[in-house]
């Protein structure tokens, strides 16, 4: 091996040094890195409301139709709700490191939320006995507001009457967003 090619390697070996020999180390001991942006977390809040139809009312409309409203009454319950992640394969090898996170809600006659916090990214809402699987886009600093209702019976119009009918429990979702 010749001296000029011991001197280019010396070169380069000593030339990240003197380029990055005035940059301030990082205060958490890992360099920054543009790729992986702060995590913040996105906020669901989640309500319940668990109603038995206790009478109806009737009504006629202008084509002599009669159309039944319910009745309802507030009871007192508690069912189960998951959060499961919508798995996405990441940048550099790494996976989605999100886990299932499962919460007993309490039904309220009052809207009362029970807030649980998630990383960003998709989340499927698992509810039992609820068929549908709605998908939240949970986005860092967002609020999602979740409500769960749950009606236990249904009224039922013939040609003279409204009447309770017993039925299976109705349940419905609803998301919104706030910024």
């Amino acid at each position: 091996m010749n001296n000029r090619s011991i001197r280019t390697r010396l070169t380069w070996a000593f030339l990240p040094s003197a380029l990055f020999a005035g940059v301030a180390p990082v205060a958490s001991g890992e360099p920054p890195s543009s790729i992986a942006p702060p995590k913040t977390l996105a906020k669901v809040r989640i309500a319940y409301q668990h109603s038995l139809t206790e009478g109806c009312t009737g009504e006629r409309q202008g084509d002599g139709r009669l159309v039944c409203r319910p009745r309802l009454v507030p009871l007192t319950r508690e069912t189960s709700v998951s959060l499961v992640p919508v798995k996405r394969a990441l940048v550099l090898g790494h996976g989605d490191q999100r886990q299932p996170i499962s919460k007993l809600v309490e039904s309220h006659a009052v809207e009362a939320f029970t807030d649980v916090e998630l990383t960003p990214g998709r989340w499927r809402l698992a509810w039992p006995g609820y068929d549908r699987q709605p998908v939240l886009q949970a986005r860092s600093s967002d609020t999602l507001e979740v409500r769960l209702s749950a009606v236990d019976g249904r009224c039922e119009a013939s040609s003279s009457e409204c009447r309770v009918v017993p039925a299976p429990t109705r349940r419905s979702v609803d998301v919104s967003r706030h910024d």
